[in-house]
């Protein structure tokens, strides 16, 4: 956005910068310019305006269902989250419980896990997925480990 005033023939430019992370939070930063530098004399006209961006909202995660897998076997899962506001916005991807040895690609969302005998059973997993304006998304599902020497 740019706007200018004239004193004495002399335009003063005001350029107003919506910072990435004011957008989201709906707040504007103001930068004042004048050819050659300086700054405006205290009667010049200044405008001022206010850029509402839209407001931050949590990522959505796509329901993830129980599991069943057989120990000692290749397990892998991919999350799937968007975020709807803002789009362009970067999600980060954590277990925030999960059995031993499972872990999660913190960019993509890759869940991996290659499950021992010892840990035949049933194992809660709550998967987080955060943006950069702090927006959490929370989604459980049940993995249960199943004896390998009694699938046929």
């Amino acid at each position: 956005m740019l706007h200018s005033t004239f004193r004495n023939g002399q335009a003063w430019l005001i350029v107003f910068f919506v910072a990435l992370l004011g957008f989201a939070a709906g707040s504007t930063t103001l930068a004042q310019t004048q050819p050659g530098g300086g700054s405006p004399d205290p009667g010049d006209q200044v405008f001022h305006d206010r850029f509402e961006g839209p407001p931050n909202e949590p990522p959505l995660i796509e329901s993830i269902p129980d599991q069943a897998i057989a120990a000692l076997s290749q397990f892998s899962y991919q999350v799937i989250a968007t975020d709807p506001a803002p789009p362009w916005d970067v999600l980060s991807y954590a277990l925030d419980e999960a059995p031993a040895g499972m872990d999660i690609d913190a960019e993509g969302g890759l869940i991996t896990w290659v499950p021992t005998e010892e840990q035949i059973g049933p194992h809660p997993v709550l998967v987080r997925v955060s943006d950069l304006y702090g927006g959490i998304a929370l989604e459980g599902f049940q993995i249960t480990v199943l004896d390998a020497k009694n699938q046929a």
